[in-house]
């Protein structure tokens, strides 16, 4: 074999070679694209998807923060109540001490619990003896 013909042959070879490199190539391209275009069509679904359940929501909550409807709903019940069945609690004076802790120094729960006669032990406190 000449040195022509030996190039020739290696030059067809790697062209051969070339384009089935090439054709594998472009097969694992469309392949590729392929994955991508799915996972393109699974977002677009899930966002499809997502989009009309944050419509619903929407929907929900202009419904729920409809003032004439909770009105509607709720009746009466928002009334103000009897001025009678009201009950006012005034702050203590400056200065006031609870009933029996009066002169004592005790702390407010051992003055409580003076006045209604419990038994401290056990409770951290002041034991009487």
């Amino acid at each position: 074999m000449t040195p022509a013909r030996a190039l020739a042959a290696l030059s067809a070879i790697a062209l051969l070679g070339v384009g089935i490199g090439g054709v594998v190539g472009m097969m694992q391209l469309r392949l590729r694209a392929d994955e991508v275009g799915q996972r393109i069509r699974g977002l677009e679904r899930q966002i499809a998807e997502r989009r009309k359940e944050a419509e619903q929501l929407d929907r929900r909550r202009a419904q729920a923060q409809d003032a004439l409807e909770l009105r509607r709903r709720v009746g009466a019940d928002l009334a103000a109540p009897d001025p009678g069945r009201v009950v006012w609690i005034r702050p203590p004076l400056a200065g006031a001490r609870p009933a029996g802790a009066a002169g004592a120094g005790l702390t407010p729960r051992m003055a409580a619990l003076n006045a209604a006669g419990g038994d401290p032990s056990g409770q951290g406190g002041l034991l009487r003896r």
